[in-house]
C-alpha cells in the first residue's frame, strides 16, 4: 500500500471544526473470525458484568483482564464496555486494553478497524481521543494513523496519533512530512525530544527556509519557538546566524538569551558557523549587552563569547576591551563582577589570573563562587593556595565550592577542613603536579558514588545539605498520594518525612524556607528566615499541617524562590510533569529559570520521585546542582 501521506496537505488544514465525515478504512478488513475452541465466554461475561456495575469506577486492570482472555467474546465485550464509560480516564484505559489483541490474526485486524472507525464516529471528543490512544498501541496501524492525521479535524486527535508517526515522518524528510510535524505534533513532556530528533533529519539546504518562516509566525507558541531555536542552532547557514542575532534584540529576555547562547555555540570553534569573520561581526552587538545594566543574563552570556573572540582572532587584545573588563571587575553590581571572572579566566594571562584570584575575596558570595569556578577551570597549580585560604574562612555553599574545586584540581580528597589541605600543601605542594582532568573527574565520580552509598542526617532524599541558605521546594500535587511500592506509605508522606528530618537536622543560624506547590504556591514564609528553636518549631508545624493538592505548578514555585535574596541553594522535589502553572512547557521553564538565575547563581538540586524528570535534570545541570531519581 502506498503511504496515504501522498494526499494533499491542504485537506488537513482547511477542513472546518465541525464533525468529521466517516472515511472508508484504508484497506478492506477480512471477515470476522469464527469462535474458536477453548473460549471461556462465561468469564468474559462476568467481567463485563463487573464493568457494567462499576462503570467509570472500574479499575484499569479489569479491562486488561478482559482483553487478555483473547477470544472473540472478550473482544465483543470490551467494545460493549466502552458504552458504560463517560470519563476520559476509564475510556482511555479500556481503549488501550485492545492492544492485547495484537498478534491474534483477525482479532487484531478487527480491533484496529473498530478503533479507527470510532475515532471518526464517536460522538464525544473524549471518546475519539480515547480511541486514538488505543490505535497508537498497534504497530500494524500506521496506514490508519496516517489517515487520521490527514483527515481528522480535531487537532487534539491529530496530535494523539502523531506520536508513533514522528520518527517515520523524520526519516522521509520531505516537505509534506515536515509540515505535518510542525502543524500537528504535541511537544509537551518527553515527546519534545522525539520531535527535535525528527526535525534534525530534514536536510538543511531544503528546509531551513521553512523553519525560519515558522519561527517568525505571530501565532507560534513559546514552546514551539524554543524548540525551533534548538533545531536551528546546530545547522549551517549565514541566514540562521542573522536570525539568531536579530532575536538577541527581542524584548523577551528568555528568547534573547536562548538565541545568544546558540550564537556562542555556532561561532566558536567546532560550531556550525565558526569563522573569524562571523565572530568579528558579532563584536559590536555583544559589546552592547555588556554595557547594559538591565539584562544580567545577557551580560553573563555575552562576556565569554567576547573574551573568546578577542583571544582567538586578535594578535593583541584592544585596550578598549581591557578597560571594559576592568570596569566589570570594579563594578558595584555583583553580576558584573561575576562576568569579569569569566573574562579574566578566558584571557588567562598571568596578570589577569592575579586579578581573578583577588575576586576570591569579594564581599559577595556569588562572586566568590564564580571566581572559584573560573579559577578551577584554569587548572593552574598556583590557584591552589588562594582557594585553600578561602576554604579556611568560608562556610555553607562557598565552603562546598572550594572543596569541590580542590578535588577536581588535585584528584585528592582531604575532606572539608582547611587545616588538612594546608598540611598537605606544606608537605607535598612543592613537588605536586596536577593530574589530567579525566583522572581527577574519575576520582570525583568514585567519591560521589561512595557518598551516595552512605547516609548523613543532614540530607534531603540522600543529597547532602551543605548550604546555610537553603529552601526546600516540594510537589504536593494529587499524584503525590500514590502509594510507594514496598513502603506502605504515599509519596506525600515520605516527602513530608524527608523535609521534616532535614529541617530538624539543620544547624542553628541556617537561613531556610519550605515551599510547597500544587496548583498554587504555598510557602512557609515570604522570605527565608534564620533557624532557631522558635522558627524550627514553626516550620515543623507548617509541614505537619500540609494538605495542599492539585496540579504541578513548579514554575511559579521556582520563581518565588529565585526572588528571595537570602537563598543560594534550592532542593526541588517533584513526581510529575508541570501542569496548572503560568508556564508548563519544560523547555520554556528551563529557559526562563536560566534567564532568572543568571543574575543570582543559585544552585538547584533536583529529586525526581516515581518517574524520571528531564526538567529537574536540566535545572540541576544548568546550575551546577545534583540530580537524583527515587523511582
Amino acid at each position: 500500500m502506498q503511504h496515504i501521506l501522498t494526499l494533499s496537505l491542504a485537506v488537513a488544514v482547511t477542513l472546518s471544526a465541525t464533525a468529521s465525515p466517516t472515511p472508508a478504512p484504508p484497506a478492506a478488513r477480512p471477515a470476522p473470525l469464527a469462535r474458536q475452541a477453548g473460549e471461556e465466554p462465561q468469564s468474559a461475561a462476568e467481567l463485563l458484568a463487573l464493568i457494567r456495575d462499576k462503570e467509570d469506577a472500574t479499575p484499569s486492570a479489569r479491562f486488561t483482564e478482559l482483553a487478555q482472555i483473547g477470544t472473540r467474546e472478550a473482544f465483543i465485550n470490551l467494545k460493549t464496555a466502552l458504552g458504560y464509560l463517560r470519563k476520559s480516564g476509564p475510556l482511555g484505559n479500556a481503549s488501550r486494553a485492545f492492544k492485547h489483541f495484537a498478534g491474534k490474526g483477525e482479532l487484531e485486524t478487527d480491533a484496529i478497524g473498530f478503533l479507527f472507525q470510532r475515532i471518526f464516529n464517536a460522538g464525544r471528543e473524549e471518546e475519539q481521543l480515547a480511541a486514538a490512544l488505543g490505535l497508537v498501541q498497534f504497530k500494524n496501524a500506521l496506514p490508519e494513523l496516517e489517515e487520521v492525521l490527514l483527515r481528522h479535524r480535531d487537532p487534539k486527535v491529530r496530535a494523539q496519533v502523531m506520536r508513533p508517526l514522528i520518527p517515520i515522518l523524520g526519516e522521509r524528510g520531505d516537505s509534506q512530512s515536515l509540515e505535518l510535524i510542525l502543524n500537528n505534533a504535541a511537544i509537551g513532556g518527553y515527546q519534545r525530544k522525539s520531535v527535535v530528533a525528527a526535525l534534525t533529519q530534514f536536510p538543511a539546504e531544503q528546509h531551513t527556509g521553512t523553519f525560519l518562516a515558522r519561527l517568525e509566525a505571530p501565532d507560534l507558541t513559546d514552546a514551539w519557538r524554543h524548540l525551533l531555536l534548538d533545531t536551528l542552532g546546530p545547522r549551517q547557514g549565514a541566514d540562521i546566524t542573522t536570525v539568531l542575532l536579530d532575536l538577541t534584540r527581542s524584548d523577551d529576555l528568555t528568547f534573547a538569551l536562548h538565541a545568544l547562547t546558540l550564537l556562542g555555540q555556532r561561532c566558536l570553534p567546532g560550531g556550525a558557523d565558526a569563522s573569524s569573520a562571523v565572530r568579528r561581526r558579532l563584536l559590536k552587538p555583544l559589546l552592547g549587552f555588556v554595557k547594559r545594566d538591565d539584562a544580567p543574563a545577557l551580560l553573563a552570556a555575552a562576556t565569554p563569547i567576547l573574551a573568546e573572540t578577542y583571544a582567538l582572532d586578535l594578535d593583541r587584545v584592544p585596550s578598549s576591551w581591557r578597560d571594559t573588563v576592568k570596569k566589570l571587575r570594579r563594578s558595584k553590581q555583583p553580576h558584573r563582577r561575576r562576568a569579569a571572572c569569566s573574562a579574566l579566566a578566558i584571557s588567562g594571562t598571568p596578570e589577569d589570573v592575579d586579578k581573578l584570584l583577588e575576586l576570591l575575596s569579594d564581599r559577595d558570595w556569588s562572586v566568590r563562587a564564580a571566581a572559584v569556578q573560573a579559577a578551577a577551570g584554569l587548572r593552574l597549580k598556583r590557584t591552589l593556595p588562594p582557594i585553600i585560604a578561602l576554604l579556611e574562612e568560608s562556610s555553607g555553599r562557598t565552603r562546598k565550592d572550594c572543596v569541590r574545586a580542590l578535588r577536581l584540581l588535585t584528584g585528592l580528597d582531604h575532606g572539608t577542613a582547611a587545616a588538612r589541605w594546608n598540611t598537605w600543601w606544606e608537605k607535598e605542594g612543592a613537588a605536586f603536579r596536577l593530574p589530567a582532568l579525566d583522572t581527577a573527574l574519575a576520582a570525583e565520580q568514585a567519591r560521589l558514588a561512595r557518598a551516595a552509598a552512605s547516609t548523613t542526617k543532614t540530607s534531603f532524599y540522600g543529597l547532602r545539605i551543605v548550604s546555610n541558605r537553603v529552601a526546600f521546594i516540594l510537589d504536593m500535587s494529587g499524584s503525590m498520594n500514590a502509594q510507594v511500592k514496598g513502603e506502605g506509605k504515599t509519596r506525600r508522606a515520605i516527602a513530608l518525612a524527608q523535609v521534616t528530618q532535614a529541617v530538624n537536622a539543620l544547624a542553628e543560624g541556617t537561613v531556610f524556607n519550605v515551599i510547597f506547590f500544587a496548583t498554587a504556591v504555598y510557602p512557609w514564609m515570604d522570605t527565608a528566615l534564620p533557624l532557631d528553636k522558635r522558627t524550627r518549631a514553626a516550620a515543623i508545624s507548617f509541614i505537619e499541617r500540609q494538605t495542599l493538592t492539585g496540579g504541578t505548578n513548579i514554575y511559579d514555585a521556582l520563581l518565588f524562590a529565585l526572588e528571595d535574596p537570602g537563598l543560594d541553594t534550592l532542593f526541588v522535589m517533584s513526581d510529575g510533569m508541570p501542569s496548572g502553572g503560568s508556564v508548563n512547557d519544560i523547555a520554556t521553564i528551563r529557559a526562563e529559570i536560566a534567564a532568572q538565575n543568571a543574575a543570582r547563581g543559585i544552585v538547584i538540586h533536583g529529586i525526581a520521585v516515581g518517574q524520571k524528570s528531564a526538567l529537574l535534570k536540566s535545572l540541576a545541570q544548568d546550575s551546577g546542582g545534583s540530580y537524583r531519581e527515587v523511582l
